[in-house]
Protein backbone atom coordinates (compact mmCIF):
# COMPACT_ATOMS: atom_id res chain seq x y z
CA UNK A 1 0.00 0.00 0.00
CA UNK A 2 1.17 3.04 -1.21
CA UNK A 3 1.77 5.83 1.57
CA UNK A 4 -0.44 9.74 1.12
CA UNK A 5 2.44 11.82 0.28
CA UNK A 6 2.85 14.64 2.97
CA UNK A 7 2.95 18.34 1.36
CA UNK A 8 6.16 19.93 2.04
CA UNK A 9 5.80 22.66 4.86
CA UNK A 10 9.34 23.80 5.05
CA UNK A 11 9.65 27.50 5.34
CA UNK A 12 11.78 27.55 1.98
CA UNK A 13 8.59 25.92 -0.01
CA UNK A 14 5.86 27.66 1.62
CA UNK A 15 7.44 31.22 1.88
CA UNK A 16 6.49 31.83 5.30
CA UNK A 17 9.76 32.10 6.92
CA UNK A 18 11.82 34.87 7.10
CA UNK A 19 14.24 33.06 4.07
CA UNK A 20 11.49 33.31 1.86
CA UNK A 21 8.74 35.91 3.36
CA UNK A 22 5.13 36.26 1.25
CA UNK A 23 4.76 37.54 -1.99
CA UNK A 24 3.72 40.93 -0.10
CA UNK A 25 6.98 40.88 2.32
CA UNK A 26 8.92 40.17 -0.72
CA UNK A 27 7.46 43.01 -2.64
CA UNK A 28 7.64 45.29 -0.30
CA UNK A 29 11.78 44.80 0.30
CA UNK A 30 11.98 45.26 -3.18
CA UNK A 31 10.13 48.42 -3.26
CA UNK A 32 12.93 49.63 -0.62
CA UNK A 33 15.70 48.65 -2.61
CA UNK A 34 15.42 51.97 -4.61
CA UNK A 35 15.66 54.12 -1.84
CA UNK A 36 18.12 51.67 -0.20
CA UNK A 37 20.65 52.18 -3.43
CA UNK A 38 20.28 55.97 -3.67
CA UNK A 39 21.19 56.60 -0.68
CA UNK A 40 24.29 53.84 -0.86
CA UNK A 41 25.60 55.52 -4.02
CA UNK A 42 25.16 58.98 -2.35
CA UNK A 43 26.70 57.95 0.63
CA UNK A 44 29.60 56.44 -1.26
CA UNK A 45 30.17 59.83 -3.06
CA UNK A 46 30.00 61.38 0.02
CA UNK A 47 33.01 59.46 1.06
CA UNK A 48 34.89 59.81 -1.87
CA UNK A 49 34.32 63.33 -1.85
CA UNK A 50 35.76 63.46 1.75
CA UNK A 51 38.68 61.07 0.66
CA UNK A 52 40.44 62.82 -2.82
CA UNK A 53 38.01 66.01 -2.89
CA UNK A 54 40.14 67.88 -1.49
CA UNK A 55 42.92 67.24 -4.03
CA UNK A 56 40.52 67.67 -7.20
CA UNK A 57 39.42 71.29 -5.70
CA UNK A 58 40.54 75.06 -4.87
CA UNK A 59 41.79 76.54 -1.55
CA UNK A 60 38.81 76.55 -0.08
CA UNK A 61 39.95 79.65 1.83
CA UNK A 62 41.08 81.59 -0.89
CA UNK A 63 39.40 84.81 -0.91
CA UNK A 64 38.37 87.31 -4.30
CA UNK A 65 36.51 90.04 -3.22
CA UNK A 66 36.00 91.02 -6.60
CA UNK A 67 33.33 87.87 -7.67
CA UNK A 68 31.96 87.75 -3.58
CA UNK A 69 28.12 86.59 -3.95
CA UNK A 70 28.68 84.74 -7.03
CA UNK A 71 25.77 83.08 -8.62
CA UNK A 72 25.75 78.91 -9.39
CA UNK A 73 26.94 78.70 -13.16
CA UNK A 74 29.79 81.34 -13.03
CA UNK A 75 32.33 80.89 -14.66
CA UNK A 76 34.66 79.07 -12.58
CA UNK A 77 32.59 78.49 -9.77
CA UNK A 78 30.09 75.89 -10.43
CA UNK A 79 28.44 76.55 -7.29
CA UNK A 80 28.76 79.79 -6.82
CA UNK A 81 31.06 81.85 -3.88
CA UNK A 82 30.21 83.39 -0.67
CA UNK A 83 30.18 86.60 0.68
CA UNK A 84 34.29 86.94 0.69
CA UNK A 85 34.50 85.26 -2.54
CA UNK A 86 35.13 81.82 -1.47
CA UNK A 87 34.08 78.89 -4.22
CA UNK A 88 31.37 76.87 -2.32
CA UNK A 89 32.00 73.49 -3.83
CA UNK A 90 35.44 73.95 -2.61
CA UNK A 91 34.10 74.48 0.95
CA UNK A 92 31.63 71.80 0.61
CA UNK A 93 34.09 68.97 -0.64
CA UNK A 94 36.10 70.06 2.70
CA UNK A 95 33.22 69.88 5.32
CA UNK A 96 32.08 66.83 4.10
CA UNK A 97 35.31 65.68 5.11
CA UNK A 98 34.78 67.15 8.36
CA UNK A 99 31.06 66.17 8.27
CA UNK A 100 32.57 61.85 7.60
CA UNK A 101 35.67 62.08 10.14
CA UNK A 102 34.04 63.40 12.84
CA UNK A 103 30.80 61.18 12.20
CA UNK A 104 32.83 57.97 12.20
CA UNK A 105 35.28 58.24 15.15
CA UNK A 106 32.90 59.64 17.68
CA UNK A 107 30.15 57.16 16.94
CA UNK A 108 33.24 54.23 16.86
CA UNK A 109 34.27 55.84 20.17
CA UNK A 110 30.78 55.86 21.34
CA UNK A 111 30.66 51.95 20.48
CA UNK A 112 33.52 51.07 22.21
CA UNK A 113 32.38 52.53 25.45
CA UNK A 114 29.01 51.94 25.17
CA UNK A 115 29.63 48.48 24.11
CA UNK A 116 31.69 47.08 26.92
CA UNK A 117 29.30 48.96 29.90
CA UNK A 118 26.57 47.22 27.79
CA UNK A 119 27.98 43.79 27.92
CA UNK A 120 29.63 44.53 31.36
CA UNK A 121 26.53 44.99 32.77
CA UNK A 122 24.71 42.50 31.62
CA UNK A 123 26.49 39.97 31.62
CA UNK A 124 27.94 40.68 35.85
CA UNK A 125 25.18 41.49 36.98
CA UNK A 126 24.41 42.39 40.74
CA UNK A 127 25.78 45.29 42.01
CA UNK A 128 28.07 46.25 39.15
CA UNK A 129 24.97 45.95 36.61
CA UNK A 130 23.18 49.09 39.28
CA UNK A 131 26.55 50.80 39.39
CA UNK A 132 26.60 51.14 35.93
CA UNK A 133 22.96 51.32 35.05
CA UNK A 134 22.92 54.45 37.51
CA UNK A 135 26.34 56.35 35.68
CA UNK A 136 23.66 55.61 32.53
CA UNK A 137 20.84 57.58 34.14
CA UNK A 138 23.00 60.54 35.48
CA UNK A 139 24.10 60.39 31.36
CA UNK A 140 20.93 60.83 30.33
CA UNK A 141 19.67 63.42 32.68
CA UNK A 142 22.16 65.41 30.75
CA UNK A 143 21.31 66.28 27.02
CA UNK A 144 24.01 65.44 24.49
CA UNK A 145 23.99 68.55 22.99
CA UNK A 146 24.08 71.22 26.31
CA UNK A 147 26.72 68.99 28.18
CA UNK A 148 29.20 68.87 24.65
CA UNK A 149 28.32 73.05 24.31
CA UNK A 150 29.78 73.25 28.02
CA UNK A 151 32.28 70.90 28.05
CA UNK A 152 33.54 72.32 24.62
CA UNK A 153 33.05 76.27 25.66
CA UNK A 154 35.33 75.20 28.46
CA UNK A 155 38.04 73.47 26.52
CA UNK A 156 38.07 75.30 22.97
CA UNK A 157 37.06 74.27 20.16
CA UNK A 158 38.82 71.85 17.61
CA UNK A 159 38.35 68.68 15.93
CA UNK A 160 39.86 66.65 18.58
CA UNK A 161 38.16 68.12 21.20
CA UNK A 162 35.00 67.74 19.19
CA UNK A 163 35.69 64.05 18.70
CA UNK A 164 36.18 62.93 22.06
CA UNK A 165 33.30 64.97 23.43
CA UNK A 166 31.05 63.80 20.90
CA UNK A 167 32.27 60.45 21.56
CA UNK A 168 32.02 60.20 25.30
CA UNK A 169 28.78 61.83 25.33
CA UNK A 170 26.91 59.13 23.08
CA UNK A 171 27.38 56.01 24.51
CA UNK A 172 24.16 55.42 26.77
CA UNK A 173 22.14 54.05 23.51
CA UNK A 174 24.87 51.01 23.30
CA UNK A 175 25.04 50.32 26.76
CA UNK A 176 21.43 50.45 27.59
CA UNK A 177 20.22 47.95 24.01
CA UNK A 178 23.59 45.62 24.46
CA UNK A 179 22.96 45.20 28.19
CA UNK A 180 19.26 44.08 27.54
CA UNK A 181 20.76 41.56 24.38
CA UNK A 182 23.13 40.16 26.77
CA UNK A 183 20.40 39.73 29.60
CA UNK A 184 19.15 37.65 27.57
CA UNK A 185 22.03 35.65 26.20
CA UNK A 186 23.21 34.99 29.92
CA UNK A 187 20.69 31.76 29.99
CA UNK A 188 21.75 30.55 27.48
CA UNK A 189 22.51 27.08 26.98
CA UNK A 190 26.21 27.90 25.47
CA UNK A 191 26.97 30.97 27.73
CA UNK A 192 26.30 27.85 30.69
CA UNK A 193 28.47 25.29 29.19
CA UNK A 194 31.08 27.69 29.00
CA UNK A 195 31.06 28.67 32.75
CA UNK A 196 30.75 25.13 33.66
CA UNK A 197 34.02 24.09 31.76
CA UNK A 198 35.67 27.04 33.94
CA UNK A 199 36.18 30.12 30.92
CA UNK A 200 36.79 33.19 32.02
CA UNK A 201 34.72 35.65 32.20
CA UNK A 202 36.11 38.27 30.06
CA UNK A 203 36.72 35.04 27.43
CA UNK A 204 33.02 34.58 27.64
CA UNK A 205 32.12 38.44 26.82
CA UNK A 206 34.59 38.94 24.30
CA UNK A 207 34.10 35.35 22.25
CA UNK A 208 30.72 34.34 23.30
CA UNK A 209 28.46 37.45 24.24
CA UNK A 210 30.47 40.38 21.50
CA UNK A 211 29.93 38.34 18.83
CA UNK A 212 25.87 37.60 19.41
CA UNK A 213 25.22 41.46 19.79
CA UNK A 214 26.42 42.68 16.63
CA UNK A 215 23.54 43.21 14.74
CA UNK A 216 22.09 45.78 17.47
CA UNK A 217 25.54 46.90 17.66
CA UNK A 218 25.86 46.96 13.94
CA UNK A 219 22.58 49.37 13.95
CA UNK A 220 22.85 51.47 16.35
CA UNK A 221 26.77 52.37 15.16
CA UNK A 222 24.79 53.55 11.91
CA UNK A 223 22.13 55.39 12.67
CA UNK A 224 24.84 57.34 15.43
CA UNK A 225 26.90 58.29 12.61
CA UNK A 226 23.92 60.59 11.61
CA UNK A 227 23.16 61.82 14.86
CA UNK A 228 26.88 62.69 15.54
CA UNK A 229 27.02 64.55 12.04
CA UNK A 230 24.01 66.86 12.84
CA UNK A 231 25.38 67.46 16.69
CA UNK A 232 29.01 68.27 14.81
CA UNK A 233 26.78 70.67 12.53
CA UNK A 234 25.18 72.28 15.44
CA UNK A 235 27.97 73.04 17.30
CA UNK A 236 29.76 74.11 14.65
CA UNK A 237 26.32 76.28 13.32
CA UNK A 238 27.14 78.12 16.98
CA UNK A 239 30.52 78.95 16.86
CA UNK A 240 31.41 75.94 19.31
CA UNK A 241 32.79 73.52 17.00
CA UNK A 242 35.68 73.43 14.85
CA UNK A 243 37.64 76.31 14.11
CA UNK A 244 35.98 79.19 11.86
CA UNK A 245 38.77 79.18 9.68
CA UNK A 246 37.93 74.99 8.40
CA UNK A 247 35.11 74.96 6.36
CA UNK A 248 32.16 72.87 8.01
CA UNK A 249 28.44 72.69 6.72
CA UNK A 250 27.41 74.21 9.73
CA UNK A 251 29.83 77.07 9.78
CA UNK A 252 28.76 77.58 6.29
CA UNK A 253 25.21 77.52 7.28
CA UNK A 254 25.69 80.17 9.34
CA UNK A 255 27.23 82.09 6.95
CA UNK A 256 24.71 81.64 4.91
CA UNK A 257 21.66 82.40 6.72
CA UNK A 258 22.60 86.52 6.74
CA UNK A 259 22.13 86.05 3.14
CA UNK A 260 18.90 84.19 2.72
CA UNK A 261 17.25 86.93 0.79
CA UNK A 262 20.31 87.92 -1.59
CA UNK A 263 21.75 84.59 -1.99
CA UNK A 264 20.29 81.57 -1.09
CA UNK A 265 22.86 79.19 -2.22
CA UNK A 266 24.98 80.10 1.08
CA UNK A 267 22.69 78.32 2.77
CA UNK A 268 20.48 75.65 1.12
CA UNK A 269 23.36 74.14 -0.74
CA UNK A 270 25.07 73.06 2.73
CA UNK A 271 21.62 72.41 4.30
CA UNK A 272 20.40 70.19 1.28
CA UNK A 273 24.03 68.35 2.15
CA UNK A 274 23.24 67.55 5.29
CA UNK A 275 19.78 66.49 5.26
CA UNK A 276 20.64 64.10 2.41
CA UNK A 277 23.23 62.65 4.27
CA UNK A 278 21.93 61.93 7.68
CA UNK A 279 18.48 60.83 5.62
CA UNK A 280 21.13 58.28 3.74
CA UNK A 281 22.31 57.20 7.01
CA UNK A 282 19.10 56.65 8.55
CA UNK A 283 18.02 54.90 5.21
CA UNK A 284 21.06 52.84 5.39
CA UNK A 285 20.20 52.41 9.01
CA UNK A 286 16.76 50.75 8.37
CA UNK A 287 18.24 48.28 5.90
CA UNK A 288 20.69 46.98 8.53
CA UNK A 289 18.21 46.93 11.28
CA UNK A 290 16.01 44.79 8.79
CA UNK A 291 19.32 42.67 7.76
CA UNK A 292 20.06 41.60 11.76
CA UNK A 293 16.17 41.47 13.00
CA UNK A 294 14.20 38.48 11.42
CA UNK A 295 11.16 39.94 13.37
CA UNK A 296 11.02 42.95 10.29
CA UNK A 297 9.72 40.16 7.80
CA UNK A 298 7.47 38.12 9.68
CA UNK A 299 3.58 39.44 9.03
Amino acid sequence: MNATALPDLSPARTGSGPAGGSRAQRSRRRRLDLPLLASSAFLALVVLLALVGPLLVDDPGEQDLLRRLAPPGSDGHLLGTDQLGRDVLARLVVGSRISVIVGITAALLSGIIGSAIGILAGYAGGWTDRLLMRLTDVQLAFPTLLLALAVIGFVGPGLSTVIVVLGITGWVSYARVLRSEVLSLRTREFVESAQVMGVPAHRIMTRHMLPNVTGPLATILTLQVGTVILAEAALSFLGLGIPATTATWGSMLADGQLYMGTAWWLAVLPGTALLLTVLSINIAGDAVRDRFDPRTYTS
